[in-house]
């Protein structure tokens, strides 16, 4: 017989299901960069060429992101929790942060973007992914 599934092992399975399945929200979110800035300054020759530039970003990209989902969104995330305000706005509002602080030393208005939007993304795929495990309560 299966132990029913309690509160505290829904959210570890989310948090979990975040952390690992979240950052790959990089790859997508590379190529799109990557076909509109190719339109905007005709830099690649074929699409060969961006699609292969965009895997090359978005390995440095995944690898950037999951250091700082283990970082600043496990903080994030056990911050809200304990605040109880656990919820795709917040968290979205809260992954805004470090492109915010990015833009305090940076002024390459182009980086600080790109940073909103992976983070955005990230922040978005790790949600969508735990999502329907907190909808079943």
């Amino acid at each position: 017989m299966k132990e029913p599934i309690t509160m505290e092992k829904l959210l570890k399975i989310t948090y979990w299901r975040a952390i690992v399945i979240g950052p790959i929200a990089v790859l997508p979110t590379s190529i799109l960069l990557l076909f509109i800035s190719s339109t905007l300054t005709p830099e690649f020759e074929t699409t060969k060429e961006i699609i292969g530039n965009s895997f090359f970003v978005s390995l440095w990209g995944i690898s950037i992101a999951y250091i700082v989902v283990f970082t600043y969104g496990t903080f994030i995330w056990h911050l809200l929790l304990h605040l109880k305000l656990l919820s795709i706005s917040y968290l979205l509002l809260a992954s805004l942060i470090p492109p915010i602080l990015l833009s305090l030393i940076n002024t390459d208005i182009e980086l600080i973007l790109s940073t909103a939007l992976y983070s955005l993304s990230v922040c978005w795929l790790s949600w969508f992914v735990g999502l329907r495990y907190l909808q079943k309560l």
